[in-house]
Protein backbone atom coordinates (compact mmCIF):
# COMPACT_ATOMS: atom_id res chain seq x y z
CA UNK A 1 0.00 0.00 0.00
CA UNK A 2 1.40 3.41 -0.97
CA UNK A 3 2.06 6.15 1.55
CA UNK A 4 -0.78 8.21 0.00
CA UNK A 5 -3.30 5.37 0.53
CA UNK A 6 -2.11 4.88 4.09
CA UNK A 7 -2.62 8.56 4.82
CA UNK A 8 -6.09 8.52 3.25
CA UNK A 9 -7.04 5.40 5.19
CA UNK A 10 -5.73 6.91 8.42
CA UNK A 11 -7.57 10.21 7.95
CA UNK A 12 -10.76 8.39 6.97
CA UNK A 13 -10.59 6.08 9.99
CA UNK A 14 -10.03 8.94 12.43
CA UNK A 15 -12.81 11.06 10.94
CA UNK A 16 -15.36 8.22 10.76
CA UNK A 17 -14.64 7.03 14.30
CA UNK A 18 -14.70 10.56 15.74
CA UNK A 19 -17.90 11.57 13.96
CA UNK A 20 -19.55 8.25 14.77
CA UNK A 21 -18.65 8.53 18.46
CA UNK A 22 -19.95 12.09 18.70
CA UNK A 23 -23.16 11.17 16.85
CA UNK A 24 -23.73 8.12 19.06
CA UNK A 25 -23.15 10.18 22.20
CA UNK A 26 -25.55 12.89 21.04
CA UNK A 27 -28.25 10.38 20.11
CA UNK A 28 -27.89 8.64 23.45
CA UNK A 29 -28.11 11.89 25.42
CA UNK A 30 -31.07 12.98 23.29
CA UNK A 31 -32.88 9.70 23.90
CA UNK A 32 -32.25 9.90 27.65
CA UNK A 33 -33.50 13.49 27.72
CA UNK A 34 -36.71 12.54 25.92
CA UNK A 35 -37.23 9.57 28.23
CA UNK A 36 -37.03 11.92 31.21
CA UNK A 37 -39.42 14.31 29.47
CA UNK A 38 -41.78 11.42 28.75
CA UNK A 39 -41.80 10.39 32.42
CA UNK A 40 -42.48 13.97 33.49
CA UNK A 41 -45.31 14.29 30.97
CA UNK A 42 -46.84 11.01 32.09
CA UNK A 43 -46.63 11.86 35.79
CA UNK A 44 -48.19 15.26 35.16
CA UNK A 45 -51.02 13.74 33.11
CA UNK A 46 -51.75 11.03 35.69
CA UNK A 47 -51.76 13.61 38.48
CA UNK A 48 -54.20 15.75 36.50
CA UNK A 49 -56.46 12.72 35.95
CA UNK A 50 -56.42 11.85 39.64
CA UNK A 51 -57.23 15.42 40.68
CA UNK A 52 -60.14 15.67 38.24
CA UNK A 53 -61.42 12.22 39.24
CA UNK A 54 -61.31 13.20 42.93
CA UNK A 55 -63.07 16.49 42.20
CA UNK A 56 -65.87 14.82 40.26
CA UNK A 57 -66.19 12.11 42.91
CA UNK A 58 -66.80 14.76 45.54
CA UNK A 59 -69.27 16.48 43.23
CA UNK A 60 -71.21 13.27 42.58
CA UNK A 61 -71.31 12.45 46.30
CA UNK A 62 -72.56 15.93 47.13
CA UNK A 63 -75.30 15.86 44.50
CA UNK A 64 -76.53 12.36 45.41
CA UNK A 65 -76.50 13.35 49.08
CA UNK A 66 -78.56 16.42 48.19
CA UNK A 67 -81.15 14.27 46.40
CA UNK A 68 -81.36 11.88 49.36
CA UNK A 69 -81.93 14.77 51.79
CA UNK A 70 -84.45 16.65 49.63
CA UNK A 71 -87.99 17.00 50.96
CA UNK A 72 -89.51 15.52 47.79
CA UNK A 73 -87.37 12.42 48.13
CA UNK A 74 -88.26 11.99 51.78
CA UNK A 75 -91.94 12.40 50.88
CA UNK A 76 -91.59 9.76 48.16
CA UNK A 77 -89.99 7.36 50.66
CA UNK A 78 -92.85 7.90 53.13
CA UNK A 79 -95.52 7.37 50.45
CA UNK A 80 -93.90 4.20 49.15
CA UNK A 81 -93.59 2.86 52.68
CA UNK A 82 -97.36 2.76 53.20
CA UNK A 83 -99.43 -0.33 52.55
CA UNK A 84 -99.21 -1.49 48.94
CA UNK A 85 -97.46 1.36 47.15
CA UNK A 86 -97.90 2.18 43.46
CA UNK A 87 -94.32 2.21 42.21
CA UNK A 88 -95.39 3.03 38.65
CA UNK A 89 -96.35 6.54 39.77
CA UNK A 90 -92.63 7.31 40.22
CA UNK A 91 -91.27 5.72 37.06
CA UNK A 92 -90.16 9.12 35.67
CA UNK A 93 -88.92 10.52 38.98
CA UNK A 94 -85.27 9.56 38.41
CA UNK A 95 -85.13 11.34 35.04
CA UNK A 96 -86.48 14.54 36.60
CA UNK A 97 -84.04 14.38 39.50
CA UNK A 98 -81.09 13.60 37.23
CA UNK A 99 -81.86 16.61 35.04
CA UNK A 100 -82.30 18.89 38.04
CA UNK A 101 -79.01 17.80 39.64
CA UNK A 102 -77.01 17.41 36.39
CA UNK A 103 -76.30 13.70 36.76
CA UNK A 104 -75.84 11.28 33.87
CA UNK A 105 -77.04 8.27 35.87
CA UNK A 106 -79.72 8.02 38.51
CA UNK A 107 -81.76 5.11 39.80
CA UNK A 108 -84.13 4.76 42.72
CA UNK A 109 -84.51 1.27 44.19
CA UNK A 110 -86.39 -0.33 47.03
CA UNK A 111 -84.74 -1.97 50.04
CA UNK A 112 -84.31 -5.24 48.12
CA UNK A 113 -82.70 -3.48 45.15
CA UNK A 114 -85.76 -3.45 42.86
CA UNK A 115 -85.56 -0.50 40.46
CA UNK A 116 -88.62 1.72 40.61
CA UNK A 117 -87.18 4.52 38.48
CA UNK A 118 -84.17 4.77 36.15
CA UNK A 119 -83.05 7.92 34.36
CA UNK A 120 -80.59 6.23 31.98
CA UNK A 121 -82.75 3.21 31.14
CA UNK A 122 -86.45 3.53 32.08
CA UNK A 123 -87.17 0.03 30.74
CA UNK A 124 -85.20 -1.43 33.66
CA UNK A 125 -88.20 -0.75 35.89
CA UNK A 126 -88.67 -3.85 38.05
CA UNK A 127 -85.14 -5.19 37.57
CA UNK A 128 -82.88 -5.59 40.58
CA UNK A 129 -79.58 -4.02 41.55
CA UNK A 130 -78.58 -6.79 43.95
CA UNK A 131 -75.19 -5.26 44.78
CA UNK A 132 -76.76 -2.25 46.48
CA UNK A 133 -78.22 -4.48 49.23
CA UNK A 134 -74.77 -5.58 50.39
CA UNK A 135 -73.98 -4.80 54.06
CA UNK A 136 -72.26 -1.49 53.35
CA UNK A 137 -72.49 1.80 55.22
CA UNK A 138 -73.29 3.80 52.10
CA UNK A 139 -73.27 7.10 53.95
CA UNK A 140 -69.56 6.62 54.68
CA UNK A 141 -68.79 5.27 51.21
CA UNK A 142 -67.18 7.70 48.78
CA UNK A 143 -68.00 7.75 45.08
CA UNK A 144 -66.44 4.91 43.12
CA UNK A 145 -65.96 3.73 39.55
CA UNK A 146 -68.70 1.45 38.20
CA UNK A 147 -69.82 0.02 34.88
CA UNK A 148 -73.30 1.13 33.86
CA UNK A 149 -75.56 -0.82 31.50
CA UNK A 150 -77.19 1.44 28.91
CA UNK A 151 -79.47 0.73 25.93
CA UNK A 152 -76.63 1.59 23.52
CA UNK A 153 -73.86 -0.28 25.37
CA UNK A 154 -71.95 -0.18 28.62
CA UNK A 155 -70.34 2.97 30.00
CA UNK A 156 -68.04 3.83 32.89
CA UNK A 157 -69.31 6.14 35.56
CA UNK A 158 -68.34 7.72 38.88
CA UNK A 159 -71.16 6.58 41.17
CA UNK A 160 -72.32 7.29 44.71
CA UNK A 161 -75.08 5.61 46.75
CA UNK A 162 -77.19 7.01 49.58
CA UNK A 163 -80.07 5.62 51.63
CA UNK A 164 -83.39 7.30 52.31
CA UNK A 165 -85.45 6.09 55.25
CA UNK A 166 -84.73 2.84 57.05
CA UNK A 167 -85.59 -0.82 57.47
CA UNK A 168 -87.59 -2.60 54.79
CA UNK A 169 -89.17 0.69 53.71
CA UNK A 170 -85.95 2.46 52.79
CA UNK A 171 -84.93 3.55 49.31
CA UNK A 172 -81.54 3.64 47.64
CA UNK A 173 -80.47 6.59 45.50
CA UNK A 174 -77.79 5.58 42.98
CA UNK A 175 -76.39 8.51 41.00
CA UNK A 176 -73.32 9.27 38.95
CA UNK A 177 -71.50 10.98 36.08
CA UNK A 178 -69.97 9.48 32.96
CA UNK A 179 -66.25 8.86 32.65
CA UNK A 180 -65.88 9.47 28.92
CA UNK A 181 -64.33 11.76 26.31
CA UNK A 182 -65.95 14.80 27.93
CA UNK A 183 -64.03 13.97 31.07
CA UNK A 184 -60.81 13.64 29.04
CA UNK A 185 -61.45 16.98 27.33
CA UNK A 186 -61.51 18.67 30.74
CA UNK A 187 -57.92 17.61 31.50
CA UNK A 188 -55.12 20.14 30.98
CA UNK A 189 -52.30 17.99 29.58
CA UNK A 190 -48.66 18.84 28.76
CA UNK A 191 -47.84 19.63 25.13
CA UNK A 192 -47.16 16.56 23.04
CA UNK A 193 -49.39 14.24 25.08
CA UNK A 194 -52.94 13.00 24.85
CA UNK A 195 -55.19 10.98 27.15
CA UNK A 196 -57.15 7.90 26.13
CA UNK A 197 -59.76 5.90 27.97
CA UNK A 198 -60.31 2.17 27.53
CA UNK A 199 -63.87 1.45 28.55
CA UNK A 200 -63.65 -2.32 28.48
CA UNK A 201 -65.39 -4.87 26.27
CA UNK A 202 -68.89 -3.79 25.31
CA UNK A 203 -71.90 -5.96 24.62
CA UNK A 204 -72.64 -3.72 21.65
CA UNK A 205 -70.05 -4.05 18.89
CA UNK A 206 -70.59 -0.53 17.59
CA UNK A 207 -69.62 1.03 20.92
CA UNK A 208 -65.96 2.18 20.82
CA UNK A 209 -63.71 0.70 23.51
CA UNK A 210 -60.98 3.34 23.13
CA UNK A 211 -61.78 7.06 23.10
CA UNK A 212 -59.82 10.27 23.42
CA UNK A 213 -61.05 13.84 23.84
CA UNK A 214 -62.18 13.98 20.21
CA UNK A 215 -63.98 10.62 20.04
CA UNK A 216 -63.21 7.02 19.01
CA UNK A 217 -59.54 6.18 18.42
CA UNK A 218 -58.64 4.96 14.93
CA UNK A 219 -56.63 1.71 14.61
CA UNK A 220 -57.24 1.09 18.30
CA UNK A 221 -56.60 -2.63 17.79
CA UNK A 222 -52.88 -1.83 18.05
CA UNK A 223 -53.45 -0.89 21.69
CA UNK A 224 -55.22 -4.14 22.60
CA UNK A 225 -52.06 -6.16 23.47
CA UNK A 226 -50.88 -3.39 25.78
CA UNK A 227 -54.23 -3.25 27.57
CA UNK A 228 -54.37 -7.05 27.83
CA UNK A 229 -50.90 -7.16 29.40
CA UNK A 230 -51.86 -4.50 31.92
CA UNK A 231 -55.15 -6.25 32.76
CA UNK A 232 -53.47 -9.62 33.30
CA UNK A 233 -50.83 -8.17 35.56
CA UNK A 234 -53.07 -5.46 37.07
CA UNK A 235 -50.06 -3.11 36.93
CA UNK A 236 -48.97 -0.08 34.94
CA UNK A 237 -47.29 -0.95 31.63
CA UNK A 238 -45.90 0.99 28.69
CA UNK A 239 -44.94 0.45 25.06
CA UNK A 240 -44.40 2.36 21.82
CA UNK A 241 -47.01 2.17 19.04
CA UNK A 242 -46.13 2.96 15.41
CA UNK A 243 -49.38 4.14 13.86
CA UNK A 244 -48.03 4.36 10.30
CA UNK A 245 -44.83 3.67 8.36
CA UNK A 246 -43.70 7.20 9.29
CA UNK A 247 -41.44 6.88 12.39
CA UNK A 248 -42.70 10.28 13.54
CA UNK A 249 -46.18 8.85 14.03
CA UNK A 250 -44.98 6.74 16.97
CA UNK A 251 -46.38 7.30 20.46
CA UNK A 252 -45.21 5.90 23.77
CA UNK A 253 -48.23 4.83 25.82
CA UNK A 254 -48.41 4.31 29.56
CA UNK A 255 -51.43 2.38 30.86
CA UNK A 256 -52.92 2.78 34.34
CA UNK A 257 -55.66 0.28 35.36
CA UNK A 258 -58.89 1.80 36.70
CA UNK A 259 -60.45 -0.22 39.49
CA UNK A 260 -63.94 -0.40 40.94
CA UNK A 261 -65.19 -0.58 44.51
CA UNK A 262 -64.16 -4.23 44.90
CA UNK A 263 -60.74 -3.70 43.32
CA UNK A 264 -61.85 -5.19 40.00
CA UNK A 265 -60.40 -3.68 36.81
CA UNK A 266 -63.13 -1.84 34.89
CA UNK A 267 -61.12 0.20 32.42
CA UNK A 268 -57.77 1.77 31.61
CA UNK A 269 -56.39 5.29 31.50
CA UNK A 270 -53.74 5.71 28.80
CA UNK A 271 -51.27 8.57 28.40
CA UNK A 272 -49.76 8.87 24.92
CA UNK A 273 -46.55 10.85 24.42
CA UNK A 274 -45.60 11.74 20.84
CA UNK A 275 -42.11 10.76 19.66
CA UNK A 276 -42.12 13.01 16.60
CA UNK A 277 -39.77 15.61 18.08
CA UNK A 278 -37.34 12.90 19.19
CA UNK A 279 -37.42 11.14 15.82
CA UNK A 280 -36.89 14.39 13.91
CA UNK A 281 -34.01 15.46 16.16
CA UNK A 282 -32.31 12.07 15.88
CA UNK A 283 -32.74 12.19 12.11
CA UNK A 284 -31.21 15.68 12.09
CA UNK A 285 -28.21 14.45 14.10
CA UNK A 286 -27.82 11.46 11.80
CA UNK A 287 -27.79 13.60 8.64
CA UNK A 288 -25.32 16.07 10.15
CA UNK A 289 -23.07 13.14 11.04
CA UNK A 290 -23.26 11.82 7.47
CA UNK A 291 -22.45 15.24 6.00
CA UNK A 292 -19.57 15.84 8.43
CA UNK A 293 -18.25 12.32 7.89
CA UNK A 294 -18.38 12.69 4.10
CA UNK A 295 -16.64 16.06 4.37
CA UNK A 296 -13.97 14.51 6.57
CA UNK A 297 -13.36 11.69 4.10
CA UNK A 298 -13.11 14.20 1.27
CA UNK A 299 -10.66 16.24 3.34
CA UNK A 300 -8.63 13.12 4.00
CA UNK A 301 -8.40 12.43 0.27
CA UNK A 302 -7.27 16.01 -0.40
CA UNK A 303 -4.66 16.02 2.39
CA UNK A 304 -3.34 12.63 1.41
CA UNK A 305 -3.01 13.91 -2.16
Amino acid sequence: MSFRLKLMAGFTFVVVVSVGLVAWTRRLSTRNAYERLDRERTNASVAQFQREFARRSEEVTRRVQGIAEANDTLTMAVNLGRGKPDYSAYVNEAANLAAAHQLDFLEVTTADGTIISSAQWPARFGYKEAWVTEPVEWFDQKAFLMRQELPGGDALGIVAVREVGGGEKKLFIIGGMRLDRTFLASLVLPAGTRALLYQGASKVASTPSFVDASGPVLHAEKLSPLVAASANGAVETSTTINWTADPGSAETFHVIPLKGRNDEILGMFLVGSSRREQVELESHIRWISIVVGAGGILLGIVLSG
